[in-house]
């Protein structure tokens, strides 16, 4: 409901289809960087004396933060998810599982930047930035896709 009403709001800051583009665009680049880092030392490398030391509930959030992100991304096919999970579960419960696991996508970011706050390894620095970046995409690009292209995504 406070979702609906900041998209409707937001008909009234549009900018520029450009420049909606491009702030999308570096929006996207920005919170990938962060996560490809993570990925890079949480991935143990060849050498056995360099060995990443990463705690153990970084892998699982690094991992959601990531799933959230593709969720995010612009053409991610959601009606055909959305039809493979209506083929699998009764149909009464599909709107529910949608609407549960966009909540749990658009929560993982601020958890796991809140959980890395706290922490002092490389790994969770990247966490931290990942996890800002991927709920400040959360945020804005339905109102950056809005102004790209004139129609809001859902």
């Amino acid at each position: 409901m406070a979702f609906a009403a900041l998209l409707a709001a937001a008909s009234y800051f549009r900018i520029p289809p450009v420049l909606a583009f491009l702030c999308l665009s570096t929006l996207l680049l920005a919170s990938a960087a962060p996560i490809a880092l993570a990925w890079a030392r949480a991935i143990p490398s060849d050498d056995p004396e360099k060995s990443p030391s990463v705690p153990r509930g970084s892998i699982p959030l690094l991992v959601f933060v990531s799933l959230s992100f593709a969720a995010r991304v612009p053409g991610v096919p959601r009606a055909w998810l959305e039809s493979w999970i209506l083929g699998y579960f009764p149909a009464d419960w599909a709107p529910w599982l949608v609407l549960t696991a966009q909540i749990i996508l658009i929560l993982i970011p601020g958890a796991t930047a809140l959980h890395a706050a706290f922490r002092t390894k490389p790994v969770d620095q990247t966490l931290l930035w990942s996890g800002l970046l991927v709920a400040l995409l959360w945020l804005v690009s339905p109102f950056l896709t809005k102004s790209w292209l004139g129609a809001a995504p859902f």
